[in-house]
């Protein structure tokens, strides 16, 4: 049954057409809490609308499991280390909790939730169809199809290994290398690094830490990071919005400040053909890449779940947590009220500091550093809505956010004091 929820219906609050209804359930979700400002985005948004949120973690120190909007904190094994002890213990807490949906926020707790699939309900995860799980978590796979429908991507090749690619080609500096998926279940790693490589010592360093992942090596192209994220219902999409890196944690890190801006029809034509030929059931972020001069881009990745600057677009009026839990239980769901002067910019407190470690050389440079942190510290406090974290009625994980910020700070301060 198709939808009446059309994107050109957004702004006059569309319903979701409500599949059939199941076996009755608590009101009640699960969120997989990797990602601090994606999970608490999602606790936010559900918890506003009288939805229960447990959140399960194998890690406790997370500033956001302050939150009024989190019912219970479940620790659980880490999935690193002991996935088949983690399935174990998500079966026996669905068996006790009854949730209506579990959430992943990241690309490791989204491969091993799809893995969940001979554990619990199927149709209790929060998952975007086999076929787009398949394409959209391997980047090769990616490419072709991108390659098949027309939309540019960046010159490259895979190779089983970085050493094999070594071997086989000359390179041509500079270069991204990128494993062929983010995660890999058993590296024991969360996600695997992508890089710039400028040289030859740069790239056996790659090589090095990449080990026998299968990667991707692609030409460098220079330009501004923009993301159009999307939910889709068996391939057609019913609620779309798009952000701008206007900076990041370093070259190929998560962005740390964003801008929310109207979706790009060429950007989105694209989102929509690979939507549709992957049969996406659920949330996406399309990243793309454009030079600001030429209007030229190309198509980087896509991650088929929620995304980092997902507290950005709920707080500009674009509920996507809401739409998803309406698309897997029934309930009814009105298109975004769009607030452009709320949530138009964006900073990662968290995102920000990271940013500013990576500059500043020597002793002047790292005084300069430490007062820029001050600066973002303060602004945090003075301005708190400027920060992904804040919420006014949810003030606590921003509080928790900037201790730690001035911890971090004091803490990098005693370590140059004592060296």
């Amino acid at each position: 049954m198709n939808s009446p929820f059309k994107p050109e219906n957004l702004s006059k609050g569309a319903r979701v057409c409500a599949p059939a209804r199941r076996k009755q359930r608590a009101r009640k979700a699960l969120v997989l809490a990797d990602n601090i400002g994606v999970f608490l985005a999602i606790a936010r948004s559900l918890g506003r609308a009288g939805i229960a949120v447990d959140v399960a973690t194998s890690e406790l120190g997370y500033a956001g499991l302050s939150s009024r909007f989190v019912a219970q904190v479940h620790r659980m094994p880490s999935y690193l280390s002991d996935l088949d002890g983690w399935l174990s213990a998500l079966a026996r807490l669905v068996e006790n909790e009854g949730y209506s949906l579990i959430i992943p926020t990241s690309d490791a707790s989204l491969d091993v939730l799809s893995r969940a699939v001979d554990h619990v309900a199927r149709d209790l995860l929060a998952l975007p169809g086999d076929e787009a799980l398949r394409i959209f978590t391997d980047k090769r796979a990616t490419r072709s199809l991108a390659t098949s429908l027309g939309i540019p991507i960046a010159h490259g090749e895979s190779a089983d290994s970085l050493t094999t690619w070594k071997r086989e080609h000359q390179a041509r500096f500079p270069l991204v290398v990128k494993p062929a998926a983010s995660y890999a279940h058993g590296s024991g790693s969360a996600k695997a690094p992508v890089s710039i490589v400028r040289d030859e010592a740069e790239l056996d360093r790659c090589a090095e830490i990449l080990g026998e992942r299968a990667v991707i090596v692609e030409d460098y192209l220079p330009g501004t990071g923009i993301g159009v994220s999307v939910l889709a219902r068996h391939g057609s999409i019913e609620l779309v919005w798009q952000h701008r890196r206007l900076a990041s944690t370093h070259e190929t890190g998560r962005s740390s400040v964003r801008l929310g801006e109207p979706p790009s029809p060429a950007l989105l034509e694209d989102a929509t053909r690979m939507a549709g030929a992957t049969g996406l059931n659920g949330v996406a972020m399309f990243e793309f890449r454009m030079d600001e001069r030429t209007g030229n881009y190309i198509l980087v990745e896509v991650n088929p779940r929620f995304w980092g600057s997902l507290p950005l677009a709920v707080a500009a009026g674009y509920d996507f947590p809401l739409a998803v839990w309406a698309m897997h239980t029934g309930e009814p769901f009105k298109g975004p009220t769009p607030s452009p002067l709320r949530g138009a910019r964006q900073i990662n407190l968290d995102g920000e500091i990271d940013r500013l470690s990576e500059t500043g050389q020597g002793f002047i440079g790292q005084l300069r550093r430490a007062a820029r942190t001050l600066l973002l510290c303060a602004a945090a406090i003075v301005r708190p809505e400027m920060f992904d974290s804040w919420a006014s009625d949810d003030p606590a994980p921003h509080r928790d956010e900037i201790r730690r910020a001035f911890s971090r700070l004091v803490g990098a301060a005693g370590r140059r004091l004592r060296s």
